[in-house]
């Protein structure tokens, strides 16, 4: 059990976007993205097969923030409250002094610095309000966007590690971290 206490919700704001708890509501769209393989292809993720599917993965979600293992945000439009994707910090350490980033976009939504929007965001909160020490951030060692956007917000690469992904496909990850002694955020 991690120190930290996700209640009551910590909503983010940034200029473009509104980083909010998922709902009941998102289950359509976070069916869209996790239906196709092709929208994550560098992560060993389980494809959601019907939109009951996404609705357990949303209450899985939500179970473990209620029970402050982790918190995730569905990042959508600040206009429309349109999910463009996820981002969260995970796999807490026992102490409350490490965490790991996730993050998504949805097909059409790259490219236009949203998910760095997210990102700056997230590592205030991680990093002042949660008072995380380090976050680490592991992507696959091809996957040249994620890695400019780790670099881009000031993680630096550590090492490369061989894990095996749900569907017990090896992969071969690049691990990142940046820890607060080094962050401008």
């Amino acid at each position: 059990m991690t120190p930290h206490n996700f209640h009551p919700f910590p909503v983010l704001h940034t200029n473009r976007l509104c980083l909010r708890k998922l709902s009941e509501s998102d289950v359509a769209p976070i069916y869209n993205y996790h239906c196709n393989k092709e929208h994550f292809p560098y992560v060993d993720m389980l494809e959601h097969q019907t939109l009951e599917d996404s609705r357990q993965f949303i209450k899985k979600m939500n179970t473990g923030v209620e029970e402050n293992n982790w918190v995730i945000w569905a990042i959508t439009d600040a206009s429309t409250n349109a999910v463009i994707g996820t981002i969260s910090l995970w796999n807490l350490s026992s102490d409350g002094r490490k965490g790991e980033l996730g993050y998504g976009l949805h097909p059409g939504n790259t490219g236009k610095g949203l998910m760095t929007e997210a990102l700056k965001e997230v590592l205030k909160y991680g990093f002042h309000a949660m008072g995380l020490e380090t976050i680490e951030a592991y992507t696959h060692k091809n996957h040249e966007r994620s890695i400019s956007l780790l670099e881009k917000n000031g993680f630096r690469r550590v090492k490369t590690v061989t894990e095996k992904g749900p569907s017990g496909k090896l992969m071969e990850l690049a691990m990142f971290e940046k820890k607060v002694s080094e962050s401008h955020v």
